[in-house]
């Protein structure tokens, strides 16, 4: 990581009603333009896989901490969940991950 990178671990737990699984995310560099973060490249594990990803980010001050809102797109077979399916109709494989947080310092 350069002089501007975060390393910084979130865990969630996720639920549609049907599956439960847990996913980890652990940020592990940034791309920035000029002093600005514009995007966010990590290790994200799902389903027992962990892959890299990226996508863009927007971090914004907050009070005395920041907001932070990225996303990133995440290809499920990728990760060994079966393709998703609708009352028998499939639907795309890939799902655009949103997560925005504020951090408190």
């Amino acid at each position: 990581m350069g002089p501007h990178g975060h390393q910084g671990l979130i865990t969630i737990s996720v639920s549609d009603g049907h599956w439960r699984c847990t996913a980890t995310y652990k940020g592990t560099s940034m791309k920035f333009k000029g002093d600005v973060p514009v995007e966010v490249i990590g290790e994200l594990t799902l389903h027992g896989v962990t892959k890299t990803v990226g996508g863009p980010v927007e971090v914004r001050k907050a009070g005395s901490g920041l907001r932070v809102k990225a996303s990133f797109p995440v290809n499920l077979p990728d990760f060994n969940i079966p393709e998703p399916r609708y009352l028998g109709v499939g639907v795309k494989n890939t799902v655009q991950v949103e997560v925005t947080f504020t951090t408190a310092q």
